[in-house]
């Protein structure tokens, strides 16, 4: 339990890094500045920490001649992490910078633990971890391009609604406006009470009069024509 609460709180001050290292970056005015000191001071603090746990800051020279030469790229790697976050984070934000780190370091992890590289314990590659990583794949999709295609599904909408806007004009839902052809619109029932009443009683005389001349007295309506009985 307590290394699952150690990895979260790991979890968590990566973002918090990134984001410090990036104002570090505007007060200094150079990614590798920034770099520098974030390691500069974490050096510090490193140091300290070894003089208490082994009273000492040396190490044996045998380490050059015994050990493999790549358990020195540990620190360099560190660099381009960090400097890498230092440059992304500006341009991706801190959601993205973080999780595509992230993203990266379960596949490597992945291959890692399934062929034993760098002397670690090995781990054949299961179908649940295998899925594991689709779905945190998957979430990384969702995370960063998901956003971006509501993004501009969102302007689209926006834009054609505002070409819309342009071409009809603004509506009322209970108003003398039509969201539609310009030339047609509603009536107001206390604004046309009049025209209705024309209305009303004109129907009342089409449904009365006969055949004949019903068809007259529509032309009329629509001809502005003058018709008589």
């Amino acid at each position: 339990m307590l290394a699952i609460l150690v990895g979260l709180a790991i979890g968590i001050g990566l973002p918090m890094q990134t984001s410090i290292n990036s104002r570090l970056r505007n007060s200094v005015g150079s990614p590798f500045g920034a770099s520098l000191i974030s390691f500069a001071v974490g050096t510090l603090f490193l140091a300290i920490m070894t003089l208490i746990d082994v009273h000492t800051l040396g190490f044996s020279t045998t380490l050059f001649t015994s050990q493999p030469v790549w358990i020195w790229l540990g620190g360099l790697l560190g660099v381009v992490y960090l400097t890498g976050n230092i440059l992304l984070f500006p341009k991706l934000g801190s959601v993205q910078t973080v999780i595509m780190p992230v993203l990266g370091q379960i596949l490597a992890g992945l291959l890692i633990d399934n062929f034993g590289w760098f002397d670690s314990p090995q781990s054949t590659l299961t179908m649940t971890r295998f899925l594991g990583a689709i779905l945190v794949l998957a979430g990384v999709i969702i995370t960063v391009a998901a956003q971006g295609w509501l993004e501009q599904r969102h302007n689209r909408i926006t834009e054609i609604a505002e070409k819309d806007l342009g071409l009809r004009g603004p509506g009322d839902f209970f108003g003398i406006r039509q969201s539609g052809e310009m030339s047609f619109s509603l009536g107001d029932i206390y604004q046309d009470a009049s025209i209705l009443q024309d209305v009303s009683e004109d129907v009342q005389l089409y449904l009365q009069m006969p055949s004949n001349k019903s068809e007259i007295f529509l032309n009329s309506l629509f001809t502005e024509q003058t018709f008589v009985l």
